[in-house]
Order: structure tokens, then C-alpha cells, then sequence
């Protein structure tokens, strides 16, 4: 227990892990389902192939219900502009009111966690719209990592807009 909050065991985390790679492989659309799990760092992994936006979006939506979520389910996580050749990470959900609830403590948690999300594509990326985002050497993948702490006080955003070349 840490704050009077039950810590899984690493197992635990493996079996719920496990879960949400059967969901996602379940999603219609979705293939090359891979999870990875290193717990000398605590970051786990997930990547996925899929062809149309809406099977993204689907997967999320399967994994929130699946998890009885309490938080509000946005319908749309990532966007696709076809038109324009834009990928966008979208996010409409603000966690700030509850975190200004949690006893000092436990916002302690938060402050050393970071978000990483890595994004791959077929297509070179020209341009990416989140001033902390980069792109990498090969120009098929860009990575965004916030402080999960400046995320969750709105300081920083996971919101990017990728503007892939034709």
C-alpha cells in the first residue's frame, strides 16, 4: 500500500496488460498488436497497425468501456484529414479538477511521471504543430514526451497536429 492505495503486483499489471492487447486485437481494422513491458523503468508499450482513424478511436473507446472507466469518454482521441494529410492527437478531457482533489501526497506521484507517445508512419512527416514534439532522423515517426504533472495542470498539451508529406 503506498497512501492507503493498493499497488498491484507485477504480474497484476502483466494480466491487465495482456487484457487490453486481446481488446485491442479484437478491434476490427486493428492488426500487429504488440505489447512490451519493462519494469525496471515502469513504461509499458503498445503498438498497432490499422487502416482507417475510426479503428483507432474504436480501440480506445473499447478499452475505456472495458476498463468501466469513470471518466468521460471523448468520442474522438485522433483525427485524420484526408484533404490535407493531417494526423492529429486530440485531447478534449481535463483531469485538472480531480487531481486539485487528491491529497498532497498522492499528487506527489505525478510529479517525476512522464508521457511518451511515439507515432510511425508509411508517408515523411513534414511539419508537427506541438512545439515539443520531434521528428525523427528518418522523418517517419515523431515523438512527443510531456511531464505527466504539466499535462494534468494544463501546462502542456498532448494535442499535435502531423502533417504527413504526400
Amino acid at each position: 500500500m503506498v497512501n492507503g492505495h493498493k499497488i498491484p503486483s507485477e504480474q497484476e499489471i502483466k494480466n491487465k496488460i495482456a487484457d487490453i492487447e486481446k481488446t485491442t486485437a479484437k478491434t476490427a481494422g486493428i492488426s500487429n498488436v504488440k505489447t512490451s513491458m519493462d519494469f525496471d523503468n515502469y513504461i509499458v508499450s503498445i503498438s498497432c497497425n490499422f487502416a482507417k482513424i475510426t479503428q483507432l478511436n474504436t480501440v480506445v473507446k473499447n478499452i475505456v468501456e472495458k476498463e468501466n472507466n469513470k471518466s468521460k469518454y471523448i468520442e474522438k482521441s485522433y483525427e485524420y484529414d484526408v484533404a490535407n494529410n493531417i494526423f492529429a492527437r486530440l485531447n478534449k478531457v481535463s483531469v485538472k479538477k480531480d487531481y486539485n482533489k487528491m491529497t498532497n501526497a498522492d499528487k506527489e506521484v505525478f510529479a517525476t511521471a512522464n508521457y511518451t507517445a511515439i507515432y510511425k508512419f508509411e508517408n515523411t512527416v513534414g511539419t508537427v504543430s506541438n512545439k515539443d514534439a520531434k521528428i525523427s532522423p528518418s522523418k517517419k515517426a515523431v515523438m512527443l514526451q510531456q511531464n505527466v504533472l504539466d499535462i494534468i495542470t494544463e501546462k502542456k498539451s498532448i494535442e499535435n497536429k502531423i502533417t504527413l508529406n504526400k
